[in-house]
């Protein structure tokens, strides 16, 4: 008796639903109006059931009213129909309150959701997100739909809401994924889910997720082309990454296997192969050497028979069929970074492969295809280790025809100038010293020419050592050209608007505390005349103005304007403070009333008894600053706060200013000064005007450390720039042990 009772329970709570139907009777004409297609009639009765208490608690009844709402719509289609069909059925959902309703009911709420998609899509397109993200969660709670929760996560992305996207498109692309492992499905909507999702991911700079998620979507999507270039954008930014090693090897390899002629790879990897040949090679290690090169010669060989476009052949430098050849542009590589030790072995393995070991028919052959200052070392290598008369004279033809060449290149001069020295003998001593001196002064000449100024000096100062007779007139005529191109061509007029030539304008502000910025145009002008005086003082290394650097220098110069102070020590209590501008205060040179490439001159002119300022922008070692102005106020930042190196070269060689040798008369400032790593403690100095044997008194300024190297600082009696002519004087240091630096400054006349 109990189990039949408890029967007819079960009965009642599952079934109870169908007993209502039978009570109402407005329901169940309903229902038959909707079958036999009476979409108009079925409505009303279907309104009339809704007034019953009993019938209103049944999810059938809003069920069957959101199917009249469709066949109404079928007939006269009308958006408010559609919209509250939708609603009947979620109303019909939330009453049964289970999951199986749904289930039960699949294809009435599949047409549903797609008319509740379309609304949504409606509301996207026309860029109401709010409105479509409302929708197309409605339609997720309707049932699941990946489509919906693709739009869904775009919509939250375009309505700025990356938080709550990101979870979405990632039980996306891994709900998908996974099907796709399982069924092969995928839909057309999720390439373009896997491109936002790991777009989203690489704007984070999320590389390592990135780069997991375009496998997965480039497994569904091989050949997408925006997948394709992201994860190549990923690649591209692990390759900083990874230092030289094996591991960034393979993923280079890898990197050109699947983007096989990108030229970003191709190069990198290039520059790999070429690394691991030479340490190989420099390290004695011969096997791994040949194995390298052969790894390169058969890559490059097969890709080339790739029939790749003449686009691709202009950024793979080694793409040749003929491996000759590859040995042949590895030797102008390795030539032009001088690379003795290498060139040798892949000189053998060149003439072996191309000219049946003939050293001399592969270096004729050279002569017409190398720059002449590799020909002329390869010349050496072998002259060295066959000790060939036959290839002495062979070089020696070579060097009278380039000696007799008219337009020669600097290459010409490099190897004439080697071979020169190579072929000098007692015999013919005399000969090829004044053939020497006449091609250094060509080459002098013309590195001026070029402006090639760097080389200009260099060259001078070997003809220094060889007493070449021209000399004078040619440092003149150096000094006066680098002068109007590097320190003239440098100048940056004050008060000038910023668009007439020349010009310059703060573009900033101390009201907003905006530091604004220096345009390349005019940093450009200022590293050009930091180099300048560098030269001219016999520095060999040009410094580069670091980015970084010059943010922080322009904060300091913007701390500096709004507070009308200069000090190294900025208090964080007073305007337009920032960390960065502190540091650059610290580790800067500051002056005020100039600004732009002027302010360099001033720190130059450094009218201080320490002349702290000038040691510091002549401190051998550096290689990198920073500067930032504002209308009124420069900050150069020239100090670093590690820095070693080797100063056993300025033991017995110094830096002077004004310099030794030739400079420009208007350069003599008010003090002069010789820095190097002796002890100036009780030091003498002796100026004499060569000219006219006159002793020119001077004045020894107290020793000051801690700026750059030690340094003696002087004041000659009369102020010999003013004069602006061509002046020679020697100047004597005697140090306190008796030692004596000896130095002779020639001041030359400049003009424009």
């Amino acid at each position: 008796m109990k189990k039949h009772i408890q029967w007819i329970c079960i009965a009642f709570l599952t079934f109870g639903v169908v007993s209502l139907h039978a009570q109402n009777k407005h329901y169940t004409k309903a229902k038959e109006c909707y079958e036999d297609g009476k979409y108009e009639k079925a409505f009303r009765r279907i309104e009339k059931a809704k007034q019953d208490k009993n019938q209103t608690k049944d999810p059938q009844t809003y069920l069957l009213e959101s199917k009249i709402l469709l066949g109404l719509n079928n007939l006269n289609p009308q958006e408010q129909t559609k919209k509250d069909a939708v609603k009947a059925a979620i109303k019909a959902k939330i009453k049964a309150d289970n999951d199986q309703f749904v289930r039960d009911n699949q294809a009435h709420y599949d047409l549903i959701s797609q008319i509740n998609i379309d609304e949504a899509l409606n509301f996207y397109h026309n860029k109401r997100y709010s409105k479509a993200i409302v929708l197309f969660k409605r339609s997720l709670e309707l049932g699941e739909d990946s489509f919906a929760l693709y739009m869904l996560a775009k919509s939250y992305l375009l309505n700025k809401s990356n938080r709550n996207a990101l979870p979405l498109l990632d039980e996306l692309v891994n709900k998908q994924y996974a099907n796709f492992q399982n069924n092969n499905e995928r839909p057309d909507f999720m390439a373009d889910a896997f491109n936002i999702y790991t777009g989203t991911l690489f704007q984070k700079q999320l590389y390592d997720s990135a780069e997991f998620y375009l496998y997965m979507g480039l497994e569904m999507f091989p050949t997408d082309q925006a997948m394709l270039m992201r994860q190549k954008n990923v690649w591209y930014s692990r390759l900083g990454q990874i230092p030289l090693s094996y591991t960034l090897f393979d993923f280079l390899d890898k990197a050109t296997q699947t983007y096989r002629f990108d030229s970003v790879f191709t190069f990198k990897k290039n520059g790999v192969y070429l690394m691991f040949i030479s340490n190989n090679i420099k390290n004695g290690n011969k096997v791994a050497a040949d194995s390298w090169l052969q790894k390169i010669l058969i890559e490059k060989m097969d890709l080339a028979l790739m029939n790749p476009t003449d686009q691709q052949k202009k950024q793979d430098f080694f793409l040749e069929k003929d491996s000759a050849i590859i040995y042949e542009k590895m030797l102008f590589y390795f030539g032009n970074f001088k690379e003795v030790e290498v060139q040798k072995v892949l000189f053998n393995k060149y003439k072996n492969a191309k000219f049946s070991s003939s050293s001399a028919l592969a270096l004729k052959h050279l002569e017409g295809l190398f720059p002449a200052e590799i020909v002329s070392s390869l010349y050496k290598d072998e002259i060295q280790s066959t000790k060939s008369k036959p290839l002495v004279k062979q070089r020696y033809i070579w060097y009278q025809e380039l000696k007799s060449k008219g337009a020669k290149k600097p290459s010409d001069y490099e190897a004439l100038l080697a071979i020169n020295k190579e072929i000098r003998t007692s015999a013919n001593s005399a000969i090829m010293k004044k053939d020497y001196a006449d091609l250094l002064s060509e080459y002098w000449k013309q590195s001026v020419e070029l402006e090639d100024f760097w080389k200009a000096f260099e060259l001078g100062e070997i003809a220094d050592r060889e007493n070449v007779e021209s000399r004078s007139d040619l440092w003149k005529y150096t000094i006066q050209a680098d002068f109007k191109v590097n320190y003239f061509g440098s100048r940056v007029l004050l008060k000038t608007p910023a668009s007439a030539p020349y010009g310059y304008s703060w573009n900033g502000s101390t009201e907003n505390c905006n530091p604004g910025f220096l345009p390349d145009s005019i940093l450009k002008k200022v590293s050009k005349r930091i180099n300048y005086f560098r030269r001219e003082a016999h520095l060999t290394n040009p410094i580069g103005l670091m980015e970084n650097y010059n943010r922080a220098c322009q904060w300091a110069a913007l701390f500096y304007t709004a507070n009308n102070n200069l000090t190294h020590k900025l208090s964080p209590d007073l305007t337009c403070y920032t960390r960065g501008g502190a540091q650059a205060a610290r580790l800067g040179l500051l002056t005020q009333g100039v600004h732009t490439s002027i302010a360099v001159t001033e720190f130059m002119n450094d009218n201080n008894p320490s002349a702290g300022n000038r040691r510091w922008l002549l401190y051998p070692p550096t290689q990198f600053m920073g500067f930032g102005c504002t209308d009124n106020q420069s900050v150069l930042q020239c100090v670093e706060e590690k820095m070693t190196w080797d100063t056993s070269t300025y033991i017995n060689k110094g830096v002077a200013w004004p310099p030794e040798g030739y400079s420009p008369s208007i350069f003599a400032f008010k003090y002069w000064s010789y820095s190097g790593y002796q002890d100036f403690t009780n030091a003498s100095i002796s100026m004499t005007h060569i000219e006219s044997g006159e002793v020119m008194p001077c004045r020894i300024q107290e020793i000051k450390n801690g700026y750059g190297m030690p340094c003696l600082v002087w004041q000659p009696k009369d102020l010999i720039r003013k004069s602006n002519r061509d002046a020679s004087y020697r100047v004597i240091i005697t140090l306190k042990n008796s030692k004596t630096i000896s130095y002779i400054v020639h001041l030359v006349k400049v003009e424009l």
